[in-house]
């Protein structure tokens, strides 16, 4: 296979392919039980703890959920949604809801935590809502003011406007509203009584009623960086009602469950703690002890990397796929993919990119304008030189990389009359520095001028 390999790509797939094998061999023992404990692991039917969150919110399940309380001092079920019988949770989100009614019926007595659907107790898709799969996803009343300006319970949902009305009269009670979202700010963060729990990813509100609250953190005199943090956790979603009724909480998988192959999709807030590196770490043992693994324990084991999803698993299963027999190589090649490379993986992808079929060069070659890394800008310009077949799939992967070398490398494209691929050239060039220019001189005297900058000036 290496004849039709530069040597330069060669030695750079040895090196990548060699990094699996750098380990040293441990005592016969030793890998016995390493491997029967991790062949444990994998078996799809072993047992799991009470409240387990498996896979997304949207397709998940869980794991014998635990119940939240239907009717105790600090918080209970709604009337409506009790009879429904979904008040089941993961167990972190078990903790967060009793944090949080603690927190604010010790600071402010009056009315208790009012909670809508969670899970069903298996989990699975449940009517009314497009999430709530996995035991990680919570419906709360708003904390509300009666026409007396007490505290007063809601016996169900109830809209309230952008000035914080509802037509029945009540007014969005901003103090405990308020409370709610500091207590929310407070899971997972070190030195707060919260520290213990997992971090909250969302809590869903309507855009008028979230200016309120953060106009409410203001007037108290809250500090930047948690009033940050408030602005992004509070947000209208985008693909469902507004939310102008209740709050949607949804916390991430606590390290336990991220093992077990619980999900998190979204944004990673980089103050949240998401298990990423211990999820990818849990995915190396499994990837090392592939080659002992026999057939039946093979299809689990796919399953179980393809359920920890994580982008820091992509280059170890590419390189797997190269170790292992042709006729393995296509279902490792696929959940490679499946899961993604980040910025350290450009050299081997440019380095598999002769030993495989047409097709996988043109994924190999958008798999490199994921990586984020200007050096796969300069990979891809050698790709540009050396598969011309790929070229327009080449140009693309340039312009998804938003780097500065990429513009330095369709420039130099551009100017080739034997490549062509002209009005591709300049849309992506368009697309990377907010320029609608036309014509090779334009761009060179622009770049002339401006090359030195970066894409953030650029698009200022």
């Amino acid at each position: 296979m290496w004849e039709s390999m530069s040597i330069r790509a060669a030695l750079l797939l040895v090196l990548c392919l060699c990094a699996t094998l750098g380990e040293a061999q441990a005592p016969q023992e030793q890998r016995c039980d390493a491997l029967c404990e991790l062949a444990a692991q994998l078996e799809p039917q072993r047992p799991m703890p009470p409240g387990t969150s498996l896979g997304t919110t949207s397709s998940g399940s869980l794991v014998d959920g635990i119940a939240l309380p239907l009717d105790a001092e600090h918080v209970f079920v709604m009337p409506r949604q009790r009879k429904r019988e979904h008040h089941y949770a993961a167990r972190n989100l078990a903790e967060v809801v009793a944090f949080l009614a603690e927190q604010v019926h010790g600071e402010l007595s009056g009315a208790r935590l009012q909670l809508g659907d969670a899970s069903g107790v298996q989990g699975g898709r449940i009517p009314r809502h497009s999430s709530h799969a996995c035991g990680r996803d919570l419906d709360i009343a708003f904390f509300a003011l009666g026409a007396d300006g007490k505290s007063a319970e809601l016996s169900d949902f109830e809209r309230f406007d952008e000035r914080g009305e509802s037509s029945s009269g009540k007014r969005f009670d901003l103090e405990r509203n308020w409370r709610l979202v500091e207590a929310v700010l407070d899971c997972g963060e070190p030195g707060t009584p919260g520290e213990a729990l997992s971090r909250v990813q969302y809590l869903f509100i309507y855009d008028g009623l979230r200016k309120l609250l953060l106009e409410e953190g203001q007037r108290q005199g809250v500090s930047a960086e948690r009033m940050r943090r408030a602005a992004a956790l509070l947000r209208q979603p985008g693909d469902s009602a507004p939310h102008d009724d209740h709050y949607h909480l949804r916390v991430y998988c606590s390290l336990d469950d991220r093992l077990n192959g619980c999900v998190n999709w979204g944004p990673n807030w980089p103050w949240a703690e998401r298990h990423e590196r211990e999820a990818a770490a849990f995915g190396e043992r499994i990837v090392g002890a592939w080659p002992s693994l026999d057939a039946a324990a093979r299809e689990p084991a796919l399953t179980r990397l393809a359920s920890l999803g994580s982008p820091l698993l992509g280059g170890s299963v590419l390189r797997l796929a190269f170790l292992r027999p042709v006729e393995e190589r296509a279902q490792l090649f696929e959940l490679a993919f499946s899961l993604g490379f980040v910025a350290q993986d450009w050299a081997l992808l440019e380095a598999a990119l002769p030993q495989v079929e047409t097709q996988l060069q043109s994924r190999l070659i958008r798999a490199l304008g994921s990586t984020g890394t200007e050096m796969a800008a300069f990979a891809l310009a050698r790709v540009l030189a050396q598969y011309p077949e790929h070229g327009l799939q080449t140009v693309r992967s340039l312009a998804a990389l938003r780097s500065e070398a990429s513009v330095a490398v369709l420039l130099a494209a551009l100017a080739d009359p034997e490549l062509g691929l002209v009005e591709e050239l300049e849309q992506a060039l368009r697309r990377l520095t907010n320029q609608e220019l036309s014509g090779l001189e334009a761009w060179q005297r622009w770049y002339a001028e401006h090359g030195e900058g970066s894409i953030e000036e650029w698009w200022a």
